[in-house]
């Protein structure tokens, strides 16, 4: 039960960071899957700031963005679930991160690509992203240097989450 949280908005001292967290629930006996997915503007992290202790992590921040829906895609098992929840939060908090860097001034004009947006180094130097996730095995397949995963059709997604990683 979540009723002790309560969400109060707070002009926030900067540096300002992107918080996503993204989950999915697979409903084996309907075979559907629902996704969801939090978004806010961090301005400090307090303990727990570490990928494990998320559970125990309090931050003082502003939900920008929530969603909740049955999602449509066709999924065999709870790691492909997660993340495609993941990249879902994701491309949100990308989307956050853009927004902030053009209420910084930034130049946010559609000449570059998507790809060179994610790739764009101003947007995570000046807007950190931290994405959560409840599933320990897609944490242990990103932090790993495995192979294609099972399914293949997760290739491109997780290739998406690991560049996250690896740019900070």
């Amino acid at each position: 039960s979540h009723k002790h949280w309560r969400i109060t908005y707070r002009k926030l001292a900067k540096p300002w960071r992107v918080g996503v967290f993204g989950d999915s629930n697979l409903d084996v006996t309907t075979e559907k899957t629902y996704g969801g997915l939090l978004v806010f503007i961090i301005s400090q992290l307090f303990d727990g700031a570490v990928l494990e202790d998320y559970e125990r992590s309090t931050f003082t921040g502003n939900l920008v963005v929530s969603s909740s829906r049955k999602s449509q895609r066709a999924v065999q098992n709870t790691f492909s679930a997660e993340t495609h929840a993941a990249v879902n939060a994701f491309d949100f908090g990308r989307f956050v991160q853009l927004m902030l860097y053009f209420i910084d001034g930034g130049d946010v004009r559609p000449k570059p690509s998507w790809p060179d947006l994610l790739r764009e180094k101003t947007l995570q130097v000046n807007h950190q992203m931290i994405l959560w996730t409840d599933c320990q095995s897609l944490v242990d397949y990103l932090l790993s240097n495995r192979g294609s995963p099972q399914e293949r059709r997760l290739t491109g997604y997780l290739e998406i989450l690991r560049e996250a990683l690896a740019l900070g």
